[in-house]
């Protein structure tokens, strides 16, 4: 930088130094002037003129940063020297850049006004009290500027909220608390999660809903853990306190009609029309279903944002996270990149920590190096908020001004509200195994309703009396409630979606006949729009010619492929008014190059998506998702929970890397019908296939879905032709059941021969659950039962009429009506499982016990041995493996 202004270099040389370094790092952490000072494009004049104007204005400049320098230092460090910890157990950490003396403020010779302790005073009021905030990292300088001004020139300590405001605040914690006392004494030892020790935190949820609700949204979602779950149901979701008690007392929450399991208590979403405790003012307030698994429902919730944005919907959506949890689960991380990027955002989301001060028994030093939980929030450019629990106003305060900061720029923030855990990690733990210490402080700590209490009646706001009168109205209000839920009949509109009400009772149902047939004419009709790239549209020159391919094939009604096939589904249903939604990390071409969804100018790079113009009334969302399978697909689960009569797709580069979202898949996508009555048609696209890629980019675990089958939760298939996977895309929103589709989908299919369809497979019919010949009646000597590519290996190599290939093409539900008539005709005939997976993978295990219970036959096992890898990881050995399984399959 040239040195325009030695002035101020001699003056000193060490805090010029320091101020181009800090606005080096951070152009927001010094004074407007001094950023004027450092810009390139302003730097030239206004040197020259601060140059010119002497060492007068050098003095009181210098001065001026060194007060601003302060001040920055307490909002870049004040949060570690607040006053926080409820239980006075955590050190505050005063950084030196706190002390007026760091700054060379020391020096009795420079004057201010406001004077150096007066700015301490004011700033550490702002910063240090029970409140604090860590913003001065943020991008953008308007968002900087706004909450400097909101906490320095409207700050809490010069807050006073009128006597209504005060109130409701009390009424709240005297329904989280009085609910949570009740509880215990009325099913002592019962499993709750207790929210004691963080009571406020319905006082930030109440907040929330109160800015979402003034401020025009239309719907305010919440996904949150166990902790204090119960206690958000009922005082705000809706949930009627009889229903509550009668779920402790043993009942179910389900009419017994429903034909589900069920899960505990605390794992149930709820739903009502909410009215904000300060206005009044009505929203629709949502919490959803979650499982024991720490922040699995944050994609989720995600996804489900998204879905009602798309639809019209102003939604604000809300996530409750435990400390350890958020600093701990990696789904947080890939969640929050979820929410930053446009085809996923759905306008920010407010992360609210219940910071207990420990995850189970495990203490922060041991959980993470920083000091508070929240310090994802810097990676992602939002604001973090840290009050303390024990403060209710202070909870209040801060709840409305990170709820104001999220409408006002559509982005997320966190706020953490640093708190304890009254009992254990549920209400049957000791805790002073491993906390002693800090359980000793617990327990001679006063409720923070009763700290409340206590101010109000100082203040007075409130008498002794009146608090007393308003605990015990909620107590007889609760106790009413409890000999109401002796008689409580479970009521499903509590726990139905709104939507899905056709959908009721269709758990455990039957697959239904669906007819999923189109029209020659209104499919040459599609393929004549879906092929034709525009003269202007520069394409590339492959991608152009292989469009003109797939009309001819249309035209032709033969050798039609996978890829054609696949875009012909889409095509079909968006001129059914039904919209798509794809995603996956390479969706928009294809993992190997077969769909070609969005087309790219070669020159400019801009996109052109033809499917989007054969309908008014829908449309398909292409989205190119970040490398992330547990958190991405999580969305599009979220996602599909909106509409049954939407196709949500999930691609897998491989199905292989699926694994990475066990947890969605376990605890959501294939129970979670039958456990929450939550209902999905999301289809989980899984490439499978050996072809010698080694033993990552072979197997989509088919055995792992088939061991998560049972009461027809899903459907799962591994379609060997394109028209019966159009078929299954087509029924999958026609159907009159909606349940989640497993597809193994086709690598070396996608380009195969013999995997090809003509027109009429697509214009008759439905799906084909099982595919043979069924004009080889006569002479079958044995009956080979297989499914997906290992068809075609077979295939090319049998050269016996007296082999018949039978291709079980839906998994599940098991197709055992067609299957017993395969039997029955062929009675005498040997029959065979034939896989390409090792035997204790893939599809043997789960057929073989059902062909000899519905068929009363037993299969002849052949394929690969058992192994630990799902397939060789040499080429050559490959090609050992699977010549020597299609052999010992054809050698009679």
């Amino acid at each position: 930088m040239p040195d325009i202004r030695p002035d101020i270099r001699n003056a000193d040389n060490q805090l010029f130094k320091k101020i181009q370094q800090s606005y080096l790092d951070s152009p927001n952490s010094v004074d407007p002037s001094w950023r004027a000072f450092f810009e390139p494009k302003k730097s030239v004049n206004v040197r020259a003129k601060m140059a010119q104007e002497g060492s007068e204005h050098t003095d009181q400049s210098l001065l001026g940063y060194k007060i601003e320098a302060l001040k920055n230092s307490y909002r870049r460090f004040g949060y570690l020297a607040a006053d926080l910890d409820p239980l006075g157990l955590a050190r505050a950490y005063r950084k030196a850049e706190l002390d007026p003396s760091f700054h060379g403020l020391d020096d009795v010779s420079y004057r201010s006004s406001p004077t150096v302790a007066e700015v301490v005073e004011s700033m550490h009021a702002v910063y240090c009290g029970n409140i604090s905030a860590q913003f001065m990292f943020l991008s953008e300088n308007k968002e900087v500027d706004w909450l400097k001004e909101r906490l320095e020139s409207r700050p809490f300590y010069r807050t006073e909220f009128d006597s209504s405001v005060k109130l409701a605040l009390l009424d709240t914690l005297v329904k989280a608390d009085g609910l949570e006392e009740f509880l215990n004494i009325k099913f002592k030892g019962g499993k709750r999660f207790s929210l004691e020790g963080c009571d406020a935190a319905l006082v930030a949820m109440e907040a929330i809903i109160e800015v979402a609700a003034i401020s025009g949204h239309t719907d305010v979602l919440l996904g949150m853990s166990h902790r204090g779950r119960l206690n958000f149901a009922v005082n705000i979701f809706g949930k009627k306190y009889k229903a509550l008690f009668a779920e402790f007392a043993g009942g179910a929450p389900f009419p017994a009609e429903f034909a589900v399991s069920g899960d505990v208590k605390y794992h149930f979403g709820a739903s009502c029309t909410h009215k904000s405790f300060l206005s009044h003012t009505e929203i629709s307030a949502m919490m959803l279903h979650n499982p024991s698994h720490l922040e699995a429902v944050d994609p989720v919730l995600l996804g489900y944002a998204r879905a009602m944005q798309d639809e019209g919907m102003t939604v604000f959506p809300v996530l409750f996270h435990g400390d350890a949890a958020f600093s701990g689960q990696g789904v947080v991380y890939e969640s929050m990149i979820l929410e930053s990027l446009q085809q996923y955002q759905s306008g920010g989301v407010l992360h609210v920590i219940v910071n207990n001060q420990i995850g189970f028994t495990t203490p922060p030093q041991y959980a993470r190096k920083q000091p508070f939980p929240s310090f994802l929030g810097e990676s992602f450019d939002i604001p973090i908020f840290h009050v303390n629990a024990d403060n209710p106003e202070a909870v209040l305060y801060v709840a409305l001004l990170a709820s104001e900061f999220r409408s006002k720029f559509n982005k997320s923030a966190v706020i953490d509200i640093v708190s304890y855990r009254r009992y254990g990690h549920n209400e049957m733990d000791e805790p002073k195994f491993t906390q002693p210490v800090m359980y000793d402080v617990i327990a001679s700590h006063k409720r923070v309703v009763d700290l409340y209490s206590e101010q109000l009646i100082q203040e007075g706001v409130i008498s002794a009396a009146d608090v007393a009168a308003r605990k015990g109205g909620f107590r007889d209000l609760l106790e009413t409630e409890l000999n109401k839920s002796k008689e409580y009949k479970p009521e499903p509109e509590f726990l139905m979606r709104k939507g899905w009400e056709g959908c009721l009772g269709q758990e455990r149902k039957d697959e239904p006949s669906t007819d999923t047939s189109v029209s020659k004419e209104i499919l040459v009709t599609l393929s004549e729009k879906l092929n034709n790239v525009p003269g202007e549209f520069d394409a590339n020159s492959k991608v152009v010619r292989l469009l003109l391919q797939r009309k001819e094939s249309i035209l032709a009604g033969d050798n039609i492929d996978w890829g054609n096939g696949e875009s012909l589904a889409f095509a079909s249903l968006l001129n059914e008014g039904i919209s798509i939604r794809l995603t996956g990390q390479d969706c928009k071409r294809g993992t190997f190059s077969h769909r070609h969804a969005v087309l790219f100018s070669q020159s400019t790079g801009e996109e052109l998506c033809l499917l989007n113009t054969l309908s008014d009334s829908a449309k398909i969302d292409v989205v190119t998702s970040p490398l992330s399978e547990y958190g991405a697909l999580g969305f599009e689960y979220g996602y599909s929970l909106l509409k049954p009569k939407k196709l949500v797709l999930w691609e897998a580069q491989f199905g292989d890397f699926a694994n990475g979202a066990q947890i969605m898949i376990d605890q959501y996508i294939s129970s979670g019908e039958i456990k929450w009555l939550s209902r999905t048609g999301l289809v989980l696209l899984l490439p499978h296939g050996y072809e010698g890629q080694g033993p990552e980019h072979s197997s989509a675990r088919v055995e792992r879905f088939l061991q998560l089958a049972a009461e027809n939760n899903m459907r799962i298939i591994n379609c060997t032709t394109p028209a019966n996977f159009f078929h299954a895309l087509r029924r999958q929103v026609l159907s009159d059941v909606v349940r989640p589709l497993i597809v193994f989908s086709p690598k070396s299919l996608l380009r195969h021969k013999m995997a090809v369809s003509t027109l009429s497979d697509f214009t008759d019919g439905s799906f084909k659950n099982v595919i043979y010949d069924r004009t080889k009646r006569d002479s079958i000597r044995r009956v080979i039962f297989c499914s997906g590519k290992v068809y075609y290996d077979l295939l090319a190599e049998l050269n016996s009429s007296e082999i018949l290939l039978v291709r079980i093409e839906q998994l599940y539900p098991f197709p055992k009506e067609e299957l017993l008539e395969v039997v029955k005709i062929h009675k005498d005939a040997e029959l065979l499982w034939c896989q390409e997976e090792p035997k204790n993978m893939g599809a043997w295990f789960f057929v073989a016990p059902l062909f000899e219970d519905y068929c009363s036959r037993k299969l002849r096992y052949v394929g690969r041995a058992a192994a630990a890898a799902t397939s060789e990881g040499f080429m050559n050995d490959h090609v050992i493996s699977q010549n020597a399984l299609v052999r010992g399959a054809l050698t009679l």
